[in-house]
């Protein structure tokens, strides 16, 4: 079977993505990685093909990217730096999905490759909804994205995933559903978004992380699958250079701190921060 992969962000999210590919390699099945220009090299060297999308992910930890970070915490400055966001790289990417899906036989997305859930209904094939973290609806913990100062009980939960289904729809509704009409030639999806469909309900989630971290909840469905994290594999021949077998060896045992590829303005200040703690 033919399945591409639509993955979209930065160096920790494609990277699992590459490694889910591999195993599905392994299994006989062929697997391109549909992602960024810049990440071309660690789809071939790992002997997968590779298909080019969207932005460059540069965007991601730029100018525009850190002013939506900054803005998290006025709601409405949030939304508005969303929009500017999405309509600055939305066209050309879907395009490129689209482009980069011709020929497959089952399509695997991250959640920012929704795009893969409209062209499988377009191509009449499997789609596959893989996430780094839970988004599907539950009573147990409350949506990702949701303010973490409340702790209201288990309507609260439900309500929070379903109001950031709906934040995240309107945001690319309008240019979704033009695309869906003008380049897919399907229907729009209704104003509420495609969360209520059946083929929505039922579509397989693969979630890659730890059931000991995050037990899966008991109100999610048999084809919501928390999988363990994907990892590539190790290079058995590795060997740390001597000066950092000095390093771990001159005092206590480090600790480190990472960000992955957030922005922020204040670096200094906030390396300054992690030492004092």
């Amino acid at each position: 079977m033919r399945i591409v992969i639509l993955a979209i962000g930065t160096l920790g999210d494609i990277q699992p993505y590459v490694a889910l590919g591999i195993g599905l390699k392994k299994t006989g099945h062929s697997v391109y990685i549909a992602t960024h220009e810049s990440f071309n090299k660690l789809v071939i060297e790992h002997g997968l093909e590779f298909a080019a999308i969207g932005y460059p992910p540069e965007l991601m930890t730029g100018g525009d990217m850190l002013k939506l970070v900054e803005a998290g915490g006025n709601f409405v400055s949030w939304m508005h730096q969303l929009f500017s966001l999405a309509d600055s790289i939305l066209e050309n990417l879907l395009n490129d999905c689209w482009q980069a899906c011709q020929g497959a036989e089952a399509i695997i997305y991250s959640p920012f490759g929704w795009a893969g859930y409209h062209i499988a209904q377009r191509l009449n094939i499997p789609s596959y909804t893989a996430s780094l973290q839970p988004m599907s609806r539950t009573r147990y913990f409350p949506a990702v994205w949701s303010p973490t100062w409340f702790r209201l009980g288990s309507y609260y939960n439900l309500m929070t995933h379903i109001a950031i289904e709906q934040i995240f729809w309107h945001v690319f509704r309008k240019t979704a559903n033009q695309w869906r009409q003008q380049i897919l030639d399907l229907p729009p999806v209704p104003f509420g978004g495609p969360f209520g469909k059946p083929e929505w309900k039922r579509q397989p989630f693969l979630y890659s992380y730890s059931p000991s971290v995050i037990p899966k909840p008991r109100d999610w469905p048999e084809w919501l699958h928390v999988t363990g994290y994907w990892f590539l594999p190790q290079d058995i021949d590795w060997r740390p250079p001597q000066e950092l077998i000095d390093f771990l060896n001159s005092g206590p045992p480090p600790v480190y701190v990472g960000f992955g590829s957030v922005p922020m303005r204040n670096q200094e200040k906030t390396t300054q921060l992690v030492i004092k703690s």
